[in-house]
Parts: C-alpha cells; structure tokens; sequence
C-alpha cells in the first residue's frame, strides 16, 4: 500500500522515533525535585523551547496539549467572551466549541468565504472579544490572509487566534510577523506521534484549564507531562525546519505535474484546479469540482505525476466544502514522506 492520506496524518519520521527511543530512557516525573525527575524536566524544557522556536514564540508562552482538538477548545473557551468571530471554514474542533458557547448566549458572528476559499475578516463587529481565522484549511489548501484578519482583530479591541495544525511543517509560521496572540498546533501532521499538541498564548494573556488537577502547563493542562511526545514533537519541528525549503520546491513541482495530467483527463475539473492553483495554497491538497461524486464517495486519483514515486491510481475522500459560489466535490491530497518523495 502506498499511503497519500498525510493531511489527515503523518508516519512518525525515523529521526523522531529515534528521538523518542532516547526520551523512554528518561523516565522521571517532571515535577519531582530528585535527579531523575530533574533529567525528565530538562528534556520537557529543552523540547518546549524548540517548539516555542519554531513559531518565533518565548518557551513560556507554549502550552503542551493532547493534540489540536484540546488546544483550540480551551482557546475558544478561555478568550471567546461574550462575543467573537469565527470563519465558517474552521474545523470542527473550532466550530464545535463555538456553537456550543452560542447555545449558552455568546454572540457567535460567522464570516463567509469567497468563491476562491478566501476568508474576509474586514469587518469585525463591535465589541467582539476573539477572532479566529485557520492559517491553511484542511479541505482546500487555501492559505488564509491572516495578517489581515489579526490587524482586524486587533482594531476591533479583540484577540486573535489561528489553527496552524494543517500549515504546521508547510510553511513558515512566526507568531510575532503573523500578529496571533493564540495559535494551535498538532504534532501528528509533522512526522510526530499522535497524542500531543501546543497551545501558543502570547505572554501577558491566560487561558483557562478545562480541567483541575495540579499545576502543569501553568495549571491551564493539568496532569503529568509526556517527555517521550514532547521530545518527538520538538525533533520534528527540527526536522520540518531543515527541510521545509527543499520540500517546498519538490512538492510544487510534482503538484503542477499532478494537476495537469489529472485536468487531461476530469477536463471539467480543469477552471476550478487552475483557479486555485493561482491562489496561495499550501502545497499538500489541489481541490477538485463537478467529479460526478456524491459525499463520502472515494475518487480515484489517476494519471499522476512521476509514476516511479507515485501510483497510477489511489483513493481519497471525496465531501463539500462551504463556499460562496462554488460546489467542491473532491480532494487531492499529497505530501512527500521523511524520504523527501511523494508518498
């Protein structure tokens, strides 16, 4: 089998799980003062701060979590107030949390994406407390103005926040440049394990626990820390760093390659394909239309690019995407593995 479903997860890369063979031999508690539990906090230390440098953010401002899910919920939770913004192409993971606060009488406001999969955040109501706008969606690839909404945000009197999870490894990501003041991310999209995931919360904000315990993660995650998933978090970030250029480079090219053979053939899909290769895209998904598919359908891949890395035919999902204008049918879905190839 030939795995192509990367945006949902990733394998764990080979230097990562050697990371984490080393981390189990570390088995101290964090929070214990003797000599071992002191090893374990300075590898949970060590390995914040390399998550923390990733974003272009200080280590005290990363919170571990169980994964994205946990990490946007207690950002909405915490910051959403009695009004907010949120875009209507979130995850669940962000939309969940806020129809649920709208159920309690938070003042919910959803903004619409245009025809190309772009959120318009220029008009924030008043009096809102968060904005949150994803960095790249999950079923599109489209690359968010997230500037934009965060100076938005931030006129408006309000925080922002952004779901990096799927942009994570993609492209760069810097907190400051981006103006978030919360930021989600997910170690299972980058070659790490599953199970972890971080919080950004800029220095001088605090998030709020959804559980009480002790005092771990700022009392905001209570609970003993994993070292293992954390130091393969942190190596992985390392590794998308050192190689996140070349992978770049690579991806885009067999991409084009891809589009071109797949419009070939699914000739109707063609103006949607070109419309959003125009647009800033993370490189891992091309979206397809009118494919003839019904949702939850499997759409064969086929006529792809450089057939000694990648097959003559695979499967992703197919399912609709909420969109002004237009009726996404289909998904294409590629990302080269720890290898540097398409997988």
């Amino acid at each position: 089998m030939i795995y192509l479903d990367h945006n949902a997860a990733t394998p764990i890369a080979p230097e990562v799980r050697e990371e984490m063979l080393r981390a189990l031999e570390i088995y101290g508690n964090p929070s214990s003062l003797h000599e071992e539990g002191q090893k374990a906090r300075s590898l949970l230390d060590e390995s914040r701060a390399k998550v923390a440098a990733f974003i272009g953010a200080f280590p005290d401002e990363i919170i571990f979590t169980s994964g994205g899910t946990e990490a946007n919920n207690i950002a909405v939770h915490s910051f959403a107030g009695s009004s907010a913004t949120v875009s209507a192409i979130e995850h669940s993971s962000v939309l969940k949390p806020f129809e649920y606060l709208a159920a309690k009488g938070v003042r919910v406001h959803f903004l619409p994406a245009d025809s190309g999969g772009i959120v318009s955040a220029g008009n924030i109501p008043a009096g809102v407390s968060l904005v949150s706008v994803m960095l790249a969606n999950n079923d599109t690839g489209v690359i968010q103005p997230v500037r934009k909404a965060a100076e938005a945000a931030h006129t408006a009197g309000a925080l922002f926040h952004t779901d990096a999870v799927q942009a994570a490894g993609k492209i760069r990501i810097n907190v400051r440049e981006f103006g978030a003041d919360i930021l989600t991310l997910s170690a299972h999209k980058m070659y790490a394990p599953k199970g972890i995931g971080a919080l950004f919360v800029r220095r001088g904000l605090k998030a709020a626990s959804l559980m009480q315990g002790g005092s771990q993660e700022k009392a905001v995650r209570p609970g003993t820390e994993s070292t293992v998933l954390a130091a393969a978090f942190a190596k992985a970030c390392e590794t998308a760093e050192k190689r996140m250029e070349k992978d770049e480079a690579e991806i885009a090219r067999l991409r084009a390659v891809t589009i071109e053979q797949v419009t070939a053939i699914l000739s109707d899909a063609a103006a949607i394909l070109e419309g959003f290769s125009s647009l800033g895209t993370i490189l891992t998904v091309s979206t397809t239309s009118s494919m003839a598919v019904e949702n939850g359908a499997k759409v064969a891949i086929v006529a792809l690019a450089d057939r000694d890395k990648v097959p003559s035919g695979g499967y992703v999902t197919a399912k609709p995407v909420g969109i002004d204008g237009v009726q996404m049918s289909g998904f294409i879905t590629f990302y080269n593995a720890e290898t540097g190839e398409l997988r």
